[in-house]
């Protein structure tokens, strides 16, 4: 869903070490969590406090907005506004993770990877739509989901959970046998909730494919596949063994979905 406001969504940054609401000498954070409440604007934001008026995100230290207009365009959408978070680039419709001349831009997870950093990506929606693909691909267009699933595989990111099952199947039909050598060889794959509870205790997990639903993962699966607080809690459980530290992306596509 597209709004007409230009700041498309409230994003809250949780630093794990609260580094942002200390003095100067506070030690780096290196234990990064960026919350995406997905299509969520100024409205979804009201109408949440009047509902509850103990919101987490209000005990935030720092609270604000940003501004995620394209380059070219005042109606933002999910490609360019999360360019714009993952990169501080902005882009034009539909793109991800390259700036408005088409060039590749580095994204806040691809820049914690290079410095020895768990990443993970984590949404209710597929794996490759457009927020988490900004962080980890680039691609002028957001429909190219198998270069997106490729990038992230050979990046690679530790963690990635959500749907899109239904990529599994275009694997074998498309016959992209190296991908999928490289996902087996790469990943520890799972599809149910039960499976993920186990293999994030596994002090053996580094890296984890979760796929839990063909494409977005609706209310409906609730019960059968893990809920996004499950997810997060195995995710954290696995980055968290990097004594580097970790960057984590996690989504939630349902406010823009039943917005």
């Amino acid at each position: 869903m597209i709004h007409m406001l230009s700041i498309r969504k409230l994003l809250v940054v949780s630093l794990l070490a609260s580094a942002c609401s200390q003095g100067g000498t506070t030690p780096k954070p290196n234990k990064i969590i960026m919350l995406f409440a997905d299509g969520a604007g100024t409205e979804q934001w009201t109408l949440a406090h009047f509902a509850d008026e103990n919101l987490a995100v209000r005990q935030m230290p720092v609270t604000g907005l940003v501004d995620t207009r394209g380059s070219n365009h005042q109606v933002s959408g999910s490609a360019p506004t999360a360019t714009a978070f993952a990169t501080g680039t902005r882009s034009v419709m539909g793109a991800i993770g390259v700036g408005p001349d088409s060039i590749p831009r580095e994204s806040v997870l691809e820049k914690a990877h290079l410095q020895g950093w768990g990443t993970g990506l984590i949404t209710t929606t597929t794996i490759t739509d457009a927020t988490p693909a900004a962080f980890a691909a680039h691609v002028p267009s957001r429909t190219q989901r198998m270069d997106i699933l490729q990038q992230m595989v050979n990046l690679p990111v530790n963690v990635l959970l959500g749907g899109g099952s239904r990529m599994i199947e275009v694997l074998e039909e498309q016959g992209l046998k190296e991908l999928q050598t490289l996902i087996a060889d790469r990943y520890r794959y799972v599809d149910s909730s039960t499976e993920l509870s186990i293999l994030s205790q596994d002090s053996t997990t580094s890296h984890i494919l979760g796929l839990f639903s063909p494409g977005e993962m609706p209310m409906s699966l609730r019960g059968r596949s893990p809920s996004l607080a499950e997810m997060t809690t195995a995710g954290i459980d696995i980055l968290d063994r990097n004594p580097n530290g970790f960057f984590l992306l996690v989504e939630n596509e349902g406010s823009d979905t039943y917005s």
